[in-house]
C-alpha cells in the first residue's frame, strides 16, 4: 500500500462526484479524499503498490481534472523562491 498526495483543479463537488463514481469502484484504490478548500485542492488516495501516479492521472484526464505530485510542487515553489 502506498498514499498519493497529489495537487489537483478540483474545485467543485460535481468533480468530487467524478472521482467519487472512478476511485469507489476501483479495486486499486484503497481510499481517498478531496480537499477543495486548501489551495492546493488536495487529492490524498491511498492504493496498492503496483498503481502510479500516471494511473490515477489517466483516469482523471478525461473529466479535464489535472493532478501533479504534490511534493514536485512544493519543490518547484522552493526552486523558484531561491532564484529570486
Amino acid at each position: 500500500m502506498k498514499l498519493l498526495i497529489l495537487k489537483t483543479n478540483i474545485i467543485t463537488y460535481d468533480k468530487v462526484r467524478f472521482v467519487q463514481a472512478l476511485f469507489d469502484n476501483n479495486i486499486s484504490i484503497l481510499d481517498w479524499s478531496v480537499d477543495i478548500e486548501d489551495i492546493d485542492r488536495v487529492l490524498r488516495v491511498e492504493v496498492i503498490d503496483s498503481t502510479s501516479e500516471n494511473d490515477i492521472q489517466n483516469m482523471l484526464k478525461p473529466f479535464n481534472i489535472t493532478c501533479i505530485d504534490l511534493d514536485l510542487v512544493k519543490q518547484d515553489d522552493r526552486i523558484r523562491v531561491y532564484r529570486r
